[in-house]
Order: structure tokens, then C-alpha cells, then sequence
């Protein structure tokens, strides 16, 4: 299953595989633990504005495991300052009673972060669950996240890497 992971990107270090071509090899770290990454040629290319030690990253791939340690094998790899480059869409589940009032807020808070990502949103009424998409779309980052849960609560709004990745109800 594909991961993410988030931290600093410590040993970096540029390689060049049998094919001559450029890779590199390296580790993020959070505080709390540390992780091995790889960037096969392609993505090591695209990536090289964002690749400096220290940087802060998201980092999108596959784990290999050997024995008790794991590498991640990278697909993606964006800067901690622009998610949006990581997720395809948003979605924000609603619960039910939700007023019109909460429902303009909503609207006001995405137009203050447009861009070109689709908007899901999953509203419950007598029950059943509704799902639709939202008029605009917007960019995915950690202040639109911090303003809607500041209004509908801690776990109303995902960003998914793919529609079909929407988080079940509890």
C-alpha cells in the first residue's frame, strides 16, 4: 500500500546508477524516528528544487522491507509548504444538523484558498449518508485544514491522494 511520510531530509546523497544516470539516496527524520528514501532518476530529476539537507519533505511511495528495516521507495516528493502538489482532492464530512450558518462559513473559508483541487463533501441526514461535490475547488494546506476543523471539529476533513481512498464512517 502506498505511504507518506513527513521530516527533514538528513544523508542526502546523489548517486549515479549502472545506467549512468542520476539518483540519489537519503533518510527523513521527525524527531522521532528515521527514515531511508530512495529517488530512482526520473522523480530525482523533477525533485532537485525541493532536495537540500534540512528541507523539510513529504515523502509519497511504496515500503521494501528487508529484515527489520524499510525503505521508501519514493513516487512523489513535495515540500512541507506546498501539500497541494501531494493530494488530488479534498473531502469534508459533515455531521447531521449541520446549520446554514456553518454551511456559509464553509463557503467563505474554501474561496480563501482557491485552487484547482475538487471538493467532496459527505453529509449525514436521518441516517444516511450523502455524498456530493462541493461548487469549486480549492488548494489543500494546513491552514485551510486548521480553519474548517476549527469550525466542524477534529477529523471532518481529509485531503486524499485518490477519490476512492475516502475514509469510512465510524
Amino acid at each position: 500500500a502506498p505511504v507518506t511520510a513527513a521530516g527533514l531530509l538528513m544523508d542526502f546523497r546523489p548517486h549515479t546508477d549502472r545506467a549512468g544516470r542520476e539518483m540519489a539516496f537519503g533518510a527523513i527524520e521527525d524527531g522521532t524516528s528515521r527514515l531511508d528514501i530512495v529517488l530512482f532518476h526520473d522523480l530525482y530529476v523533477a525533485s532537485k528544487s525541493v532536495l537540500s539537507p534540512g528541507a523539510p519533505l513529504l515523502v509519497s511511495g511504496r515500503l521494501e522491507k528487508r529484515g527489520p528495516f524499510a525503505t521508501l521507495v519514493a513516487d512523489q516528493v513535495v515540500g512541507m509548504d506546498h501539500p497541494e502538489q501531494l493530494y488530488e482532492c479534498v473531502l469534508i464530512k459533515l455531521d447531521e444538523g449541520i446549520g446554514m450558518d456553518t454551511l456559509r462559513r464553509i463557503k467563505e473559508i474554501l474561496k480563501e484558498h482557491p485552487g484547482d483541487r475538487p471538493v467532496f463533501v459527505d453529509m449525514l441526514d436521518s441516517g444516511a449518508s450523502y455524498e456530493f461535490q462541493a461548487g469549486s475547488g480549492c488548494r489543500p494546506s494546513m491552514e485551510l485544514r486548521r480553519q474548517l476543523e476549527d469550525l466542524l471539529g477534529s477529523y471532518s476533513v481529509f485531503f486524499l491522494k485518490k477519490k476512492e481512498s475516502v475514509p469510512a464512517r465510524a
